[in-house]
């Protein structure tokens, strides 16, 4: 992580090829057709699923990269799908994200990543696989992706704090307000019809004034990795009759 890197992360756009995930996966509840929300899966593991996928023999009808809602946290990432046709959630990608993968103890990069791998072989394709037992699809995908890169940038003095002078904001990466403003410099303005607010959110890997911090990854920002997240639709009858996961 260099600085023309950190600058290029700033200007960064999504391409127009890239639909929003809540604007396609209604075409998808049939009624027939389970989802499986993996929280904090960004697009790079989009690879990883898919070759697991491959080598445990599991047809894949659809693969794409989507995007997220703007600020890309949970709470603003609420999918609508039916509740008895919903996988349970894997959470653990997200959890290692926030606090590594052993919560009381300082984490090394490598051994997070080696504990996602797991979690992917443990609970991701186990549930893929019950799922297309009982139903005829099983849509994968994320509520939102996460940035490692934002705090290695923080750590490497390549960010900014941007000024905030309305109170303490919402969160490192973004902040609603009721009142009507233009968007500050370094973030993105993203109106919530449904809360009568506008959300500002952190372009690139600045950060608001916020006390504490994450050690690992964050998200609710605006960068690419934060943003893009998997959507694979898996068909059933290639489901592999033995409970093995390789």
């Amino acid at each position: 992580v260099d600085q023309a890197f950190v600058d290029e992360a700033y200007n960064a756009l999504i391409p127009k090829e890239i639909k929003q995930r809540d604007a396609i996966i209604g075409a998808y509840d049939d009624g027939d057709t389970a989802l499986l929300v993996v929280d904090g899966m960004g697009a790079e593991y989009f690879p990883l699923l898919l070759n697991m996928a491959n080598e445990n023999a599991i047809e894949v009808e659809e693969k794409r990269i989507v995007s997220a809602v703007l600020p890309t946290s949970t709470g603003f990432n609420k999918i609508k799908w039916p509740e008895e046709r919903r996988i349970q959630e894997v959470k653990r990608v997200d959890s290692i994200t926030h606090n590594g993968y052993s919560h009381y103890e300082k984490c090394g990069y490598e051994e997070n990543l080696a504990e996602v791998f797991n979690v992917f072989k443990k609970q991701v394709l186990p549930r893929v696989v019950s799922g297309l037992r009982q139903y005829k699809r099983v849509v994968v995908t994320a509520d939102h992706g996460a940035s490692y890169i934002a705090v290695t940038a923080h750590k490497n003095g390549m960010d900014k704090t941007l000024p905030w002078p309305w109170g303490t904001p919402d969160d490192w990466r973004y902040s609603g307000m009721s009142q009507s403003i233009d968007a500050p410099e370094g973030m993105v303005a993203v109106y919530s019809a449904t809360e009568q607010k506008t959300y500002f959110v952190v372009k690139g890997y600045n950060r608001l004034p916020k006390e504490g911090g994450k050690s690992y990854g964050l998200h609710g920002g605006a960068t690419l990795e934060e943003i893009l997240v998997p959507f694979v639709v898996f068909k059933k009858d290639s489901a592999p009759e033995s409970q093995t996961i390789t």
